[in-house]
């Protein structure tokens, strides 16, 4: 494999980790258009004295990108990435038309490609910074040819409660 897929490989693996944990479900789309991941979850159900896992017809689509340290800015409340113009149109459309949400998410690795992952006695280390983007009211398309500079802040840290957290924020 070459490094960008074996990258790729790596914040596929972190997104299934969390994604999992908390029992939510990801299928690859069989045409992707820019999704590589699609998000859903059962809604449990107890009747009668048995148990029913019903699809609760919500989803969230997923597009992953990932880089090493030195392709992206930190700067003190939040990080920079040039992101291709194409998939920065792609999740401004999503939003304005009021789908299900596209979000991006920017996995980055260290630039030493030895501190990617470890495994201890206990624990493997995924050694990655996890982060999403999600458009807002105020972002317009862009008419850039190639890459537009994106903003994401920390606090868009990607942790357990992910998942939960973006489902809530978009189906309320």
């Amino acid at each position: 494999m070459t490094e960008e897929q074996i990258k790729e490989k790596l914040s596929n693996a972190f997104v299934r980790v969390v994604a999992n944990y908390n029992g939510y479900k990801l299928t690859v789309p069989d045409d992707t258009g820019g999704v590589d991941f699609s998000v859903t979850y059962d809604r449990i159900q107890n009747r009668g004295g048995k148990t029913r896992h019903i699809q609760s017809g919500e989803y969230v689509e997923l597009q992953l990108k990932s880089t090493e340290e030195h392709r992206v800015i930190f700067e003190e409340t939040h990080l920079k990435y040039d992101l291709e113009a194409k998939t920065f149109n792609d999740l401004i459309e999503r939003f304005q038309m009021g789908n299900a949400p596209l979000v991006l998410v920017l996995a980055v690795l260290p630039d030493n490609r030895a501190d990617w992952a470890s495994v201890g006695d206990d624990n493997l280390n995924m050694n990655q910074k996890v982060y999403f983007f999600y458009p807002d009211d105020t972002m317009e398309l862009t008419e850039n040819a190639n890459t537009i500079r994106i903003s994401i802040p920390f606090d868009n840290k990607i942790g357990v409660d992910f998942f939960q957290n973006i489902f809530e924020e978009h189906y309320g």
